[in-house]
C-alpha cells in the first residue's frame, strides 16, 4: 500500500512537471505585413507626375494572396483611407485606371482578403454615413465586381442593384420626372419647374443632417446670390403626409415645399434615397450638373461661376 501510495504521489509530480516544461516553449507569432507609403523617385518633381506615380504605386509590394493583412485591420483601413484621399485628388483618369487595377488585385488575391476588402469598400464608398461616400469610385470599382463570378449569387446580385441605383440620374444625364404636391395643395411636376438652375433637395421631416443643410443653405451669401435663378425645391418622399406638414414651416419662403404624393419615387426607386439629405444641381433643362452634394460642395461650384447681377 506504501509503494502504490509513493507511486502515485510521484506520478502527480511528475506530469504537471512535464506539462510545465511544455508551456515553457515559445512560439513566435504571425507578424502582418508591413504597410508602406509610396517613395516617389527624386527625378520626379512634377505635381501632377507625383501624384500619378503615387496613384499607380500605392499598391506595390502588398500582396493581396497573403491572409497575413488581415491581422492588422486597423493599420490596413488606414491606409486605405489614404489611398482615397490621394485618389479624389487625381485627374480621373488616373484615378480610375488606379481603382480598376487595385481591385482586379483584390479579387485574385486570398479569399477572406477579397472579401474583406469589398466589403471594406462598399461600407466607405457606398454607406450614406461615410465622409468618403463617392459614387464616381464605387462605380469603378463595381464595374469590376458585378463581372465577376467568385461571389456567391446573393452578393452578386447585391453589387448588380448598387450598380442599377448609382446609375441613376448621373451628371449630363435629364434628372427623371416626377409629380408632387405643395403644402398649399397646389400639383406640380419637376420637369415644369422654371428657373435657370434647380436646387433639387430630398428630405425628411425628422432628419438633422436635413436641418443642418437647410440652415447652411439659407444662411450662405453665396447660394443667396443666386435666389433669383435658382428654384429650390424640397421633396419628402415618404408616407407621414400629417409630419411633413406640420414641418414644412422650416422652410423659409423661396422654397418649393413638396410631397411626392403618388410615392412613385421610392416605389418605383426613380431616384436613390439611402441618404438624407440628397442633394441635385439640375440645370434649365433639367440636366444633372451636380448629384448628391453637401451644401459646401454646393456654395463652391457657385462661387466659381459668374455672379448674377
Amino acid at each position: 500500500m506504501k509503494i502504490s501510495s509513493v507511486r502515485k504521489f510521484l506520478v502527480i509530480l511528475i506530469v504537471p512537471a512535464v506539462f510545465g516544461c511544455q508551456n515553457t516553449t515559445r512560439t513566435s507569432s504571425p507578424v502582418p505585413p508591413e504597410l508602406k507609403m509610396v517613395s516617389v523617385p527624386s527625378v520626379i518633381s512634377d505635381p501632377s507626375q507625383i501624384n500619378k506615380y503615387v496613384a499607380e504605386h500605392f499598391w506595390d509590394g502588398v500582396d493581396f494572396t497573403d491572409s497575413l493583412l488581415l491581422l492588422n485591420k486597423p493599420g490596413f483601413n488606414r491606409h486605405y483611407n489614404l489611398y482615397l484621399d490621394h485618389i479624389m485628388q487625381c485627374p480621373y483618369e488616373v484615378a480610375e485606371k488606379s481603382v480598376k487595377n487595385f481591385i482586379l488585385s483584390v479579387l485574385n488575391g486570398n479569399e477572406d482578403v477579397r472579401d474583406y476588402i469589398t466589403t471594406l469598400t462598399e461600407k466607405v464608398l457606398y454607406d450614406p454615413n461615410s465622409q468618403h461616400r463617392n459614387e464616381d469610385i464605387y462605380l469603378w470599382v463595381l464595374e469590376i465586381i458585378i463581372n465577376e463570378k467568385k461571389f456567391d449569387p446573393l452578393t452578386q446580385e447585391k453589387y448588380k442593384s448598387h450598380y442599377e441605383m448609382s446609375m441613376k440620374n448621373r451628371p449630363g444625364e435629364t434628372a427623371t420626372d416626377f409629380a408632387y404636391i405643395t403644402a398649399d395643395g397646389k400639383e406640380g411636376k419637376l420637369k415644369s419647374i422654371k428657373g435657370e438652375y434647380t436646387l433639387l433637395f430630398f428630405y425628411d421631416p425628422d432628419c438633422h443632417s436635413c436641418e443642418y443643410a437647410l440652415d447652411y443653405i439659407q444662411e450662405s451669401s453665396v447660394i443667396k446670390s443666386f435666389t433669383p435663378k435658382i428654384t429650390k425645391l424640397a421633396v419628402y418622399t415618404g408616407e407621414n403626409a400629417e409630419r411633413w406638414i406640420n414641418t414644412s414651416g422650416k422652410f423659409s419662403k423661396e422654397w418649393i415645399v413638396a410631397f411626392n404624393n403618388d410615392f412613385s419615387i421610392e416605389r418605383d426607386k426613380l431616384y436613390d434615397r439611402r441618404a438624407t439629405p440628397y442633394i441635385y444641381l439640375l440645370d434649365k433643362e433639367k440636366r444633372v450638373i451636380l448629384k448628391d452634394i453637401t451644401p459646401a460642395y454646393l456654395e463652391q461650384y457657385l462661387s466659381n461661376i459668374t455672379r448674377p447681377q
